[in-house]
């Protein structure tokens, strides 16, 4: 009795299979999109161009400013200041870093916030325009 061949131990299935595969790279990775490759010359040249063209673009770009616009930059750079705050959401008040209150609070009801302004006291009014009031504790090492 003559046993039956699996089709895969076959010649011809594979050399279909190598057809197939052949037809969908070809459709996959068509002829015009294969990137062309440069010379290290050409790479050197166009780089070289590029990057005098960027050079000339920025500096037709940048205006002169003047000495009072750049001081009056500095100034407002310089005057305000960034506070860090602790917010917790369920009692609406805010802690400050140093505040043992503030590190025992947990993940859900706790809020980092940064506020700029010149002073802390400034920062603190803002706060509490937004509805929230000092904790007992910070306002205690405030006071002293």
């Amino acid at each position: 009795m003559e046993s039956k061949r699996r089709s895969y131990t076959r010649p011809w299935f594979w050399l279909l299979i190598i057809l197939m595969l052949s037809v969908v790279f070809k459709l996959l990775l068509k002829e015009d999109t294969i990137p062309t490759y440069e010379t290290v010359e050409e790479t050197m040249l166009n780089s070289d161009n590029s990057l005098q063209e960027t050079i000339q673009t920025e500096s037709d770009r940048t205006e002169p400013q003047s000495e009072s616009t750049v001081q009056e930059s500095k100034q407002e750079s310089a005057a305000k200041k960034t506070f860090h705050f602790i917010l917790n959401k369920s009692t609406k008040k805010y802690h400050t870093t140093e505040c043992s209150g503030a590190r025992k609070l947990s993940e859900s009801k706790r809020t980092d916030t940064d506020i700029e302004a010149q002073t802390e006291e400034e920062a603190r009014a803002i706060l509490e325009k937004d509805g929230y009031e000092l904790c007992g504790i910070c306002a205690k090492q405030v006071q002293e």
